[in-house]
């Protein structure tokens, strides 16, 4: 299974990534502990709000 990772930015943006759940507990994310991303892609989607 999987776990949607959301971070919130400064300046008010968020990234959002999907990781499997042993990632998850590997790196003993909580909701509120300080996270940093991290691109290390070949394809990486970006939008912007309509």
């Amino acid at each position: 299974m999987n776990t949607e990772v959301v971070l919130d930015l400064d300046g008010g943006g968020s990234l959002a990534a999907i990781v499997t759940n042993d990632s998850c507990n590997n790196l003993g994310l909580v909701v509120g502990k300080l996270a940093a991303a991290i691109f290390k892609a070949s394809s990486v989607i970006v939008a912007v709000p309509a």
